[in-house]
């Protein structure tokens, strides 16, 4: 970038504007960007310091770089040691956020994330918090994120399943119930109950009090749009271990 471009964005930044860089480059819509530099993921719902560290819990390598946005999320970067072609780039993207519960957001190729050294017009400057220099081919990444038909595989206690007496079972309804697999359902919540043959008032409980199996939920009367997180985020962070007994493939 040129003495001049930064000057300008440093004027825009002041003036109340935010700055953003095109991830992959190549132009500013999908269509045009053919080649991938990157993939990348951030979480909104966690700490900072969970933002920092998850990637060790999932058993990711190092990310190339981590970007504090001056507002409520750091954005984590794996940087490819050579361009990716945008079709395989999307698959890839798209299993990393499944496996990390990440915002489902960012999977598209011309994806504007905030640029480091300029001020979030909510919070403060955007900063580079760690940066390893890792570069990682795309097999090294491949075998790190598990493919999505992998993660419909993940195990779960039995007994949670069969007699629904745990807040899992509603996350597991939701699932079954996203035919796309987005990681959001749209649910009655009547119907839910009966299904799950609990009352509409546990599912309220089990939504308040769970905040680890759901990313984001609102009702309205007997409608419920419900964002759970994904099946290894689940496993995670419920250590599932310690509930003990048999497990069911669901």
């Amino acid at each position: 970038m040129s003495e001049f471009d930064y000057d300008a964005l440093q004027e825009l930044n002041t003036n109340g504007y935010d700055i953003y860089i095109v991830v992959n480059g190549e132009g500013y819509t999908d269509a045009d960007v053919e080649q991938c530099k990157a993939i990348f993921y951030e979480h909104d719902n966690l700490s900072i310091t969970e933002q920092e560290n998850i990637w060790q819990k999932l058993n990711l390598p190092q990310p190339t770089i981590q970007v504090y946005t001056g507002g409520k999320s750091v954005h984590n970067y794996w940087v490819f040691d050579k361009t990716l072609p945008t079709d395989s780039w999307k698959i890839l993207q798209a299993d990393l956020l499944e496996f990390s519960g990440g915002d489902p957001k960012i999977k598209n190729p011309s994806r504007l994330m905030r640029l480091p050294g300029f001020y979030h017009q909510k919070g403060t400057q955007a900063r580079i918090i760690n940066q390893s220099g890792e570069r990682y081919s795309y097999n090294q990444l491949r075998n790190a994120i598990p493919k999505k038909t992998d993660i419909n595989s993940v195990l779960f206690p039995a007994i949670l399943h069969r007699y629904y007496g745990n807040p899992i079972a509603l996350w597991l309804y939701c699932r079954f119930y996203d035919i796309n697999g987005s990681g959001r359902v749209i649910i009655n919540l009547n119907e839910c109950a009966s299904e799950l043959e609990i009352s509409v008032s546990t599912i309220r409980k089990w939504l308040c009090w769970e905040r680890r199996l759901w990313r984001s939920w609102k009702t309205r009367r007997d409608i419920a749009t419900i964002y759970y997180v994904s099946s290894h985020n689940l496993t995670a962070k419920a250590d599932l271990e310690r509930f003990g007994g048999g497990v069911a493939r669901i």
